[in-house]
């Protein structure tokens, strides 16, 4: 999924998509993040753009629309400081946003997620969110991508979802062993565009066989319908060739003070 030529950004904006040529399935989202970009002809373009969650809220569904020639759309939670949020889209490979949880993914051009068992995730206003688009042209024109994102308000009745990390600041390790302390569910997987030959696989419990949930391309993201559920004593090996460190993210829940797993290098 390397970028086989240059993308040319026209127009990226986070609002309420009025006037967009792509509106919403519902018009009751909680917010909506836009992105319109002009893809060159044959080239592949992974398109980012940062946005700030305008006030407190818990959203349990998430719903986006995009133009043909969208491989991916990715929602994730980030550490990047408010200062950076400009407004300017970015190609995601060239600007590294440090992303601490993966909560949507799609690969249709409409496609929605509601979290598994009513489960929902707090948002703070303040918090900076990256969106990211990889948008494909084979043909021999320019080619507009459009994709809209809504986020959808929900009660807090549900368990809370929380943010997976599975890695470790070990650098030099190229094989980690993840223990999981309780039974989990996985209801997002998200890698990096950088990553390359990652494999992440479960093992334990009454799986008969490693469960491979990444083979190749790490950087697309997996959402679990239903949510994967991980027992307590299972436990995830990561595996990598490419860059270090191998750092996977996304949701789980129920989540409370534990974490998902506590990760090592392999003996």
């Amino acid at each position: 999924m390397t970028p086989i030529g240059p993308a040319f950004l026209t127009a990226f904006a986070l609002g309420c998509g009025a006037g967009s040529p792509l509106p919403m399935k519902a018009s009751d989202s909680a917010f909506q993040v836009d992105l319109t970009a002009t893809v060159a002809p044959g080239s592949s373009a992974r398109l980012c753009r940062l946005a700030i969650v305008p006030r407190d809220l818990s959203i349990g569904r998430v719903e986006s629309t995009s133009t043909a020639g969208t491989h991916h759309v990715e929602v994730a939670l980030t550490d990047a400081p408010v200062a950076e949020v400009d407004g300017t889209p970015f190609d995601c490979e060239a600007r590294r946003v440090p992303r601490r949880g993966t909560f949507y993914a799609a690969q249709e051009t409409y496609q929605a997620l509601s979290f598994g068992d009513g489960a929902t995730l707090a948002l703070r206003a303040g918090e900076v969110l990256v969106l990211e688009a990889h948008v494909l042209n084979a043909t021999s024109s320019d080619r507009i991508a459009e994709v809209e994102v809504g986020l959808f308000a929900a009660g807090a009745d549900g368990p809370a979802l929380g943010e997976l990390r599975l890695g470790s600041p070990f650098t030099n390790a190229r094989k980690l062993v993840c223990h999981v302390p309780r039974h989990r569910f996985i209801q997002v997987l998200g890698g990096d565009a950088s990553l390359e030959d990652v494999t992440l696989t479960l093992l334990g419990g009454a799986l008969v066989a490693p469960i491979p949930l990444f083979e190749s391309e790490p950087a697309d993201p997996l959402v679990f319908r239903p949510a994967l559920h991980v027992a307590a004593g299972e436990r995830f090996e990561l595996s990598c060739s490419g860059q270090l460190p191998c750092i996977l993210t996304g949701t789980y829940f129920p989540a409370d003070g534990q974490g998902i797993a506590v990760c090592e290098p392999a003996s």
